[in-house]
């Protein structure tokens, strides 16, 4: 593969961002810069905490965050193309506009790219958006809803294909849901009722709900700490379906649409923009809207092995040959 810039993308060290790039990853023309926190220690570590942390850099603009700059990348590509730097918006929040300002001085003719795969609300309020939109180049949002209402550029969750070795620790299901409640609980739990109804296997992990709200179920988990998502994919390849719930105003599918579509899983979900994507088939997702939609879901549905033939689209690298063609 041929192309016009070589790429570097921010991202910490996790599962998640492993899994997601790896498609990319060992590419001579990318580079992945995992979060420097971990070759940091002691009086050096709190340092760079206290540099790089989103809630205080809200409240106050720290000095010297620049003596860092120098470290964070170091260019290494063996060809003089210009460089594209990707940034998820968290990540961007992390390193601030100072180091973004630097690499347009430090790059001449880099680019900058913001991707959003949460609502921007969550990451920046409008003063803020507009403090960085005027360093990017290109803003993408998964959700069609903040593209509108932000003048920003529609795109999906960007996925890697990652095979995974299931074990004998998690055990099978029906319908399984990892998801952080948010606004839903109430919604989780109905169709948790809904669907156990008809005789389905759930299996639900819900993040972020104090003990006092929670509505207890058998096969409903309450999670103190988030999972890894290694572990949560060990969920997935064991269950026949998921269940997508859409946080209130969101307009995007989550990253359970792209675990479903990797992995050849039915999926239910109440996002009706998927209505719209070029992957959608009703023999491969079910769409609600009401306790009715749900119950009208049988057996051979989520039983049966889906072919989506799409992960190529969702990979990070297509996500590349877009910009290629918008930078």
């Amino acid at each position: 593969m041929e192309t016009k810039y070589n790429y570097v993308l921010f991202a910490l060290d996790t599962d998640y961002y492993h899994v997601t790039y790896n498609d990319i990853v060992g590419f001579p023309f990318v580079r992945v810069k995992w979060s420097d926190l971990d070759k940091y220690s002691g009086l050096t570590k709190y340092l760079y905490r206290a540099h790089h942390s989103k809630k205080i850099n809200r409240i106050l603009r720290l000095p010297f965050k620049k003596l860092w700059f120098s470290s964070f990348f170091r260019n290494d590509f063996s060809d003089n193309k210009p460089i594209c730097f990707i940034f998820w918006g968290r990540e961007a929040v992390r390193y601030g506009t100072g180091y973004l300002g630097y690499l347009k001085k430090k790059y001449p003719g880099c680019k900058i790219v913001i991707t959003f795969w949460d609502l921007v609300k969550y990451t920046f309020n409008d003063r803020e958006l507009e403090e960085y939109r005027k360093f990017s180049d290109l803003m993408f949002t998964y959700d069609l809803g903040d593209a509108q209402k932000y003048d920003m550029i529609y795109q999906h969750d960007v996925f890697s294909y990652y095979p995974i070795n299931t074990g004998s620790e998690i055990q099978p299901c029906d319908v399984y849901f990892l998801v952080r409640a948010k606004d839903r609980l109430s919604e989780i739990v109905q169709a948790y009722d809904t669907l156990t109804s008809k005789g389905l296997k759930c299996d639900f992990y819900i993040t972020a709900v104090e003990p006092a709200d929670r509505i207890e179920r058998s096969n409903i988990h309450y999670l103190e700490h988030e999972m890894p998502y290694i572990e949560n994919l060990k969920h997935v390849c064991s269950a026949n379906a998921l269940l997508e719930i859409l946080q209130g105003g969101s307009r995007g599918s989550t990253l359970r649409c792209c675990e479903a579509i990797a992995y050849g899983k039915a999926l239910i979900t109440n996002n009706a923009e998927v209505l719209n994507e070029p992957f959608y088939s009703e023999d491969r997702i079910r769409f609600f809207t009401s306790q009715a939609d749900l119950e009208s879901i049988d057996e051979q549905f989520v039983r049966e092995k889906k072919e989506y033939n799409y992960i190529n689209n969702l990979s990070p690298i297509a996500f590349i040959e877009r910009l290629e063609e918008m930078l």
